[in-house]
């Protein structure tokens, strides 16, 4: 959480105090603010709620360093969901019920997010900084929830503009999981697409919690597509970047990693956007995106 994030989330808590007797609010004492966060802290994906987690003690530490708010301590309680939304739902349920949290904050991902929000709404609960760019935090309002990043709409126009306008690419696949998260970045990249009269060439996808993408690659090849863009946690697409640099079962592709896109706040669209310079890996060259990447390159055979 960078400081701009910190400030915006003090004035949210301090604004929400104000005028209003915060001792009747759950989770507020005389001292202190208790937040709740349930994230995947265990499990394939536990290195976002983990990090997640990491960077909110630390700005948490920063702000009761500095006297707190309104005279109160932040404290935060964590909870495991092993980026599975059952697991998120009966931990969101524990937590209001036992914990009685003043907020949510810093959810991981849209699957375990669009499980946990609809409840902390309904208990009137905010629901603070959720990691993820999905459109039903956003559209239609919803008065308890607070998004600090930028929308996967805004991130894939930002994708699609850089490989069509900088690069000149017009043969586009897509690697994607398969639930809400990967789904909402399919929308978001198709429509882009739409805007420019064009279609993907190509699409592949996996399971959450997996690694399984070789199917994905193979299928993706059949369109020969010039760039693949994808939508994912860590582990699978680095999966599908090695196996597909390594030219396995015939099939593999030659390309770089593209420069990434960082959309700085929500709102701002592309006018939010700049790309970053960033070292090369097993693929030589440059790197790509927010919520996901961008390989490009061209098909290619094993060599015999």
């Amino acid at each position: 959480m960078d400081n701009r994030s910190l400030i915006l989330l003090s004035s949210i808590i301090a604004f929400g105090l104000a005028g209003t007797c915060a001792l009747a609010e759950d989770g507020v004492t005389k001292d202190r603010i208790v937040f709740g966060q349930v994230a995947a802290l265990e499990g394939p994906a536990q290195a976002l709620g983990q990090g997640m987690r990491q960077g909110l003690l630390a700005a948490f530490a920063e702000v009761n360093r500095a006297g707190g708010v309104a005279g109160r301590q932040f404290e935060l309680k964590s909870a495991d969901d092993s980026y599975e939304p059952q697991k998120m739902i009966e931990a969101m349920k524990k937590m209001l019920a036992q914990d009685k949290i003043f907020a949510i904050v810093g959810p991981v991902r849209t699957p375990t997010a669009n499980a946990g929000q609809p409840i902390a709404t309904e208990a009137k609960v905010p629901f603070i900084g959720a990691f993820t760019g999905a459109e039903f935090l956003r559209n239609p309002y919803k008065r308890y929830v607070v998004n600090i990043r930028t929308s996967y709409f805004q991130e894939t126009e930002a994708w699609i503009e850089h490989l069509t306008k900088d690069l000149g690419i017009t043969k586009i696949a897509i690697l994607y999981q398969d639930d809400t998260f990967g789904l909402a970045g399919l929308d978001g990249v198709k429509m882009a697409m739409a805007r420019r009269n064009m279609s993907l060439v190509a699409s592949g996808t996996f399971r959450r919690n997996t690694t399984a993408v070789k199917s994905a690659l193979l299928e993706i090849m059949k369109g020969n597509p010039e760039a693949v863009v994808t939508v994912g946690p860590y582990k699978p697409v680095a999966e599908f970047i090695k196996f597909g640099a390594s030219g396995e079962d015939g099939c593999g592709f030659r390309g770089n990693f593209l420069r990434r896109l960082r959309c700085s706040r929500p709102g701002n669209g592309r006018q939010g956007c700049r790309r970053d310079r960033q070292p090369g890996g097993a693929v030589s060259g440059r790197h790509v995106a927010l919520g996901g990447s961008i390989l490009s390159g061209s098909p290619r055979r094993a060599r015999p």
